[in-house]
């Protein structure tokens, strides 16, 4: 039986990968953009791809040794706690009865996380503007 399956599944993903001719293999990226924020990296990064894949190793090897410290949660102290009045407006039938009346309170960060819009992240890992990535993401989404 279980010879059957898997002749089956072979050939169901021959057909998924044969079934396009226009592929394009691109290299593998690392994700170093990502590790390089990471807890216990403190700057000690490779500067060439040949010692990213040794440097991942190792890192992985320190963050399991070091787990609680890779993984400690210190509580945000840049936020404050503000009281206003809450504004939703709902749609549809009995709108007025659905909208919230008073005041709300809501949490206020005030200092921005220091992380790349997600068009730098494109524009770096793509090389090409995020225009022109999304357009071709909205294309294939219609299908």
């Amino acid at each position: 039986m279980a010879s059957i399956y898997q002749k089956w599944m072979y050939a169901w993903e021959t057909r998924l990968t044969t079934r396009d001719t226009n592929r394009v293999v691109r290299p593998l990226e690392w994700g170093m953009e990502w590790a390089r924020r990471w807890p216990l990296v403190n700057g000690n990064f490779p500067s060439s791809e040949e010692h990213f894949e040794s440097y991942l190793h190792e890192l992985n090897d320190h963050i399991v040794a070091h787990s609680d410290e890779f993984f400690a949660y210190k509580t945000p102290d840049d936020f404050r706690l503000e009281t206003r009045r809450i504004e939703l407006f709902p749609t549809g039938s009995n709108a007025s009865d659905k909208a919230p009346k008073g005041d709300g309170a809501f949490l206020r960060f005030t200092s921005p996380a220091p992380t790349p819009s997600l068009a730098a992240l494109r524009r770096a890992t793509c090389g090409r503007s995020s225009r022109q990535t999304t357009r071709g993401w909205h294309a294939e989404r219609g299908r």
